[in-house]
Order: structure tokens, then sequence, then C-alpha cells
């Protein structure tokens, strides 16, 4: 086996390396002088191919036609978009304070329109029949979105937090909030709203033939174009359980009548468990919110096989919190404190009404009290996480003391937790976002289920090489447990450390791991879905039993390629491909060092700087 362990070693290095390479290599691109004529004999060869693509779509045939619908051939020019938070918040500073005197709201449909070009339009069948099918959304669900009214003063920055919570919404692929300065005078202003709505329904299905098992999802984030959510996925032909199915479904209905309160509707049935789960809430969605909170009420049953006895596990959760943010005072003359002071209260109760013989499970009701600081700001950028539509980059700061107290059956102890993190970007920069958490209980003096949870996150500027775009990521977590309960442990899987490894697979008390991707963005579009290629490094450590460092034993890791594809236009995540080599395999794994499969759910995520709900600190 010397040969794979080189092998692996070398490609591991290579991994690396090829970080400060691409580094090197993506310079800042500097325009040509115009009097210089493109050297056309060192004309790259991914060019050359969509060139002679382009070149055929022109052809008279039937394939040459059809090449010409499914592709697009449009190279667009990137627009610089990361700008100064200090610009965007007081781009309309000049209107603060004056009377909104009309607001004119315009819907587009998801396909061939564009925000900032108004002559486009849809040009293939394809688009036109999609168009056609697709159900608008409701003038009046973007009006509920706005944070300024017909007939009231326009407040500081509501015109950017509106845009901002519109491109938020899950059914709007993009938003743009204008003033019209031909009309608008010098106490009253007139505003254009516009939206672009994604095709909201979106559906998914396999099927096992040799097990005869299959699964069927259905999907709307916009149902009758009312902004409502409905998802659904049904498993069938199940042989190993006594239930041949399995259900996953929710219900989701955002800002009701403007409060934005959201109302959730959940359950979960695979035989093993049933979840049924009703949920309000109201989170801080913009800087000037006073006043947040939510309820939530959860049923759960587990089945006896999971425990020694033949008596299910049947237990209910109550859930409720409060949060209010006070306003400090602004030492700039003519302008706003952005930070806020926040005081929240949280009470979780939990209620076993069916429970096996001999069991650790207490009632609990536990009483939580946080003190925070939040600031936050927000930045636009493209090609992160989407595939060219505008994405908000949170930055700021948030830090949180959170005390309470847990009362159980047989016990009474207190909770400690703190937390604090940070967030900066900057065009030629990036992005940079660190964060550092400790909680623990704390039971007649002894410290016990505690944890401490560090993560980083960078990504580097876009570079532009002539439309193929480059973006790439570093990304670190670490989670070290402390006297935790024996059963409780952190993994290493797909979606917590290493892409490929299956839930279960790696089990400890601590985790430390790393994430290197570099994305490429190329201007290939078929029918929609635009295309990116992916090179990426996972490593993991992980504490085996009876070890707490999670650096006793050698690291495992995967080193893999792939594409995505992504259809900015449609409900539909993050479409991959991807092919990784594992030189070491944990013993539960059942697949070899070489490895292809298809993923759907995008790995990185922003944590924004808005306080929510006071909680424990998380051990996963």
């Amino acid at each position: 086996m010397p040969l794979f362990s080189w092998l692996s070693r070398l490609l591991l290095l290579a991994c690396f390396l090829s970080w400060p390479v691409a580094a090197y290599a993506q310079a800042p691109y500097k325009p040509k002088p115009e009097n210089v004529v493109p050297d056309t004999i060192k004309k790259k060869e991914p060019d050359r191919l969509l060139k002679g693509l382009q070149e055929y779509s022109k052809r008279r045939s039937l394939p040459a036609k059809a090449v010409k619908a499914l592709f697009s051939f449009n190279r667009k020019q990137q627009q610089d978009t990361g700008l100064d938070p200090e610009l965007i918040n007081y781009t309309f500073a000049e209107h603060d304070y004056k009377i909104v005197r009309n607001i004119e709201i315009k819907t587009l449909d998801p396909f061939g329109y564009s925000l900032d070009d108004s002559t486009r339009g849809p040009k293939n069948i394809f688009a036109k029949a999609g168009n056609h099918i697709h159900i608008k959304t409701h003038r009046g669900r973007v009006r509920n979105k706005l944070l300024f009214r017909q007939g009231e003063q326009l407040e500081p920055q509501a015109i950017v937090e509106s845009e901002r919570l519109l491109r938020q919404t899950p059914h709007i692929q993009d938003a743009r909030i204008r003033v019209n300065e031909l009309t608008s005078t010098a106490d009253s202003v007139d505003i254009i709203v516009s939206t672009k709505d994604i095709f909201s329904i979106s559906g998914s299905g396999a099927y096992n033939a040799p097990k005869t098992m299959g699964v069927i999802a259905l999907n709307d984030l916009n149902f009758l174009g009312l902004g409502h959510q409905i998802r659904n996925r049904v498993w069938l032909g199940i042989d190993d359980l006594p239930q041949s199915w399995q259900y996953r479904g929710g219900y989701t209905v955002e800002n009701i009548y403007r409060t934005y309160i959201t109302a959730d509707a959940n359950y979960f049935n695979d035989y093993i468990n049933e979840i049924l789960g009703f949920s309000l809430n109201r989170q801080f969605y913009a800087t000037t919110t006073k006043y947040a909170g939510g309820t939530a009420v959860n049923w759960f049953r587990v089945r006896s096989f999971l425990t020694d006895s033949t008596q299910d596990l049947q237990f209910n959760t109550k859930d409720f919190w409060l949060a209010r943010s006070y306003k400090l005072k602004s030492y700039n003359l003519g302008f706003e404190n952005p930070g806020r002071l926040i005081v929240g209260a949280r009470i979780l109760n939990i209620n076993y009404t069916a429970l096996p013989a001999e069991t650790k499970y207490l009632n609990t009701t536990l009483y939580l009290g946080s003190v925070g600081y939040s600031y936050r700001k927000y930045y636009k950028d493209r090609y992160l996480f989407g595939f060219g539509r505008t994405e908000d980059v949170p930055a700021g700061n948030l830090m949180t003391l959170t005390l309470g107290y847990e009362y159980a059956t047989t016990r009474i102890r207190q909770y400690l937790g703190v937390r604090s993190s940070f967030g900066k970007y900057r065009q030629r920069f990036g992005y940079l976002y660190g964060s550092a958490e400790f909680g623990s209980f704390i039971n007649q003096g002894n410290w016990e289920q505690g944890v401490v949870n560090t993560e980083v996150l960078y990504f580097t500027r876009l570079y532009n090489l002539n439309g193929w775009l480059i973006r790439n990521f570093f990304w670190n977590r670490m989670t070290y447990g402390l006297r935790r309960d024996p059963g409780e442990f952190v993994q290493i899987n797909n979606y917590e450390g290493i892409r490929g490894f299956r839930p279960g697979s790696l089990r400890g008390q601590s985790k430390f791991t790393i994430n290197l991707e570099s994305n490429l963005f190329t201007p290939i579009s078929f029918i929609g879905f635009k295309l990116a290629g992916i090179l990426f490094t996972d490593i993991g450590w992980i504490a085996p039993p009876g070890k707490e460092s999670p650096f006793s034993q050698k690291p495992y890791y995967g080193i893999g390629a792939g594409i995505r594809f992504r259809n900015e236009y449609i409900g539909l995540g993050n479409i991959q491909l991807l092919i990784a080599y594992y030189p070491r395999i944990p013993a539960e794994e059942s697949f070899n060092n070489l490895r292809l499969y298809e993923s759907s759910r995008r790995y990185y995520e922003f944590q924004d700087f808005y306080y929510s709900q006071p909680t424990v600190a998380p051990f996963r």
C-alpha cells in the first residue's frame, strides 16, 4: 500500500499548492489599451470551443437550431458590485423624511426578463412556455415587504433595507428599488419597486429497481402567487420496516398581515420517528426592529425498538421567547447609531408523556435570559453561493451573554454561555468571518455538558479571466466537548466536515475540520442552467473513544473535483456531481477509496449578525 500512501500525499500537496499559485495567477485584470489588437493565435481553448459552438448555431439545420435554443452565448459584462457599506446605507439619504407620494410596483416573470434592461424579453419557446405557466407574485405581497408606506415619511435606510428583504424572499430572484428623480420634489418622493420572480414549482423523483423503492418530491415556494411555501417528499416501497412509506412535509406563510411573523407547520414520519410541529416567529428582520419573539409546539414519538423496552418514547416541547432592541446614542451628528443593545428571555419546556421502564430522560423546564450587542451592515456581491444573482453579504459584530436555570425532576442546575462573532468585507480582500462560543451547565459547582465552538470562513475576491470567474473558499470549524454525557457525540459527515461521508461513520467528543474549495464559474448556459467547476480538499480530525484531543490520531481527508449546475430562475437548489479520492476510510463506510456521488445542498452558509432567541451552545 505504500504507492497509495504516496499518491494521497502528492494529491493533498498539489491541492494545497494550487491556492498560492492560483492567487498569483489571478492578478487583478487591467483593461488593454484600445489600440492593441487581440492576439487570436493565443486565444484560449475554452473560448475557441464556445466560438465554434456559436458559429454552428447560426446554421439552418435542425440540430443547429436546437443548439441555439438550448445554449446562451451572451457573455455578460460582470459588475464590480462590492460596494462600500456607507455608500449603500446612505444612497438615498437626500430623500430622508420626505413624504412618499407614490409607489409603483413592477413584477417580472422569471424567464427572459431583466431588472437592468427593460428591452429584454423571452425569445425561445421554453422561456415563453415557462412564463405562461408561472403565476406572478401578487403586488400586495411585494408591498407588504416594504418598510415605507404611501403618504408617510421616508425613514432613513428604509429603501435599502426593503430591497434586501425582497431579495431574501425565497420566491424572488432579485429586486431593485429606485427613486424617480424626474418626478420627485423637494418635499415628496416617487418610488419604483421592481422584482423578478423565480419559477417556484419544482419536483424530483428517483427509483431503485433492485429494491423496488422510490422517492417523489414536489415543492412550491410561491403557491398561487401568495408567497406561501409547500414542501412534500414521499418515500415508497420500503421493505425493511413494518411501514412501507415515509413522508416529510411542511407549509410556511411569511409576513402575516405585514407583521413579519412567519407561521410554519411541519410533519415527519419514517415509522421510527414521528414528529408534528407548529411555530410562529418574528425575527429582528431590520436594524430598526424593536421587538422579536416566537412560540413553538412540537410532538415526538420514537418507536420502542430503539430502546430495550416495549414502550414507545413520547414527549412534547413548548417554546416561548421574547426580545427587545434598544437604540444606542449616536455621536455622529445627523446619522443614527447602527448598533443595538438587545435583551431577551426564553422558556423551553420538555414533557415526557410515555417512557420506557428504565430511562435517563427527565421532564425539564429551561429558563434563559441574555443580553447582546448587534451591529450589522450589508454589502452587495455576486457569484458567492449563487450564479450571478445579487447576494447580500452580512458584516458586523454580534456579542451575547446568556444565563439560565434548568429545573428537572431530580436536579436543578445553572447555565452560562458567551458568544462573539465578527464579519469583515473588502472589495479587494474578500470576506472574513470568525466566531467563538463557550457554553456549559453548572451542577453543584461542577461544570458539565460544556462545549467550545470556533469557526472561520474566508472567501477571496472574484477574479475575472476573460469572462471565466474564479473564487476560492476556506472554512475551518472546531467543536470541543467538555464533560459530555455518555451517548453524546459530534460527527464528521457529508455536511459536517468531509463531503461524501455518511452520517454516523465518524463519532467522537471533539473535532477539527478544514475545507478548501475553488470555484470556476463558466459563461456556459444550457436552458438556463449555468455551469461551474469545483476543486476541493476536506480534512477532518476527530477524537476517538476515550480521547479528548481530536489530534490524537491521523486525519481523514478527501480530495475531489466536480461540476455544479444552477438555474437561478427556478426553485431548485444546486445540482452537483462530485468525484473524490479518500486515502483513509472509516470502518462503517462501504465505498472504496474512489467515490462518485451527487449532492444538491450547498456547503457554505452565511451567518448573519442579528440577535436571535437565547439558546444553549450547540454540540454537533
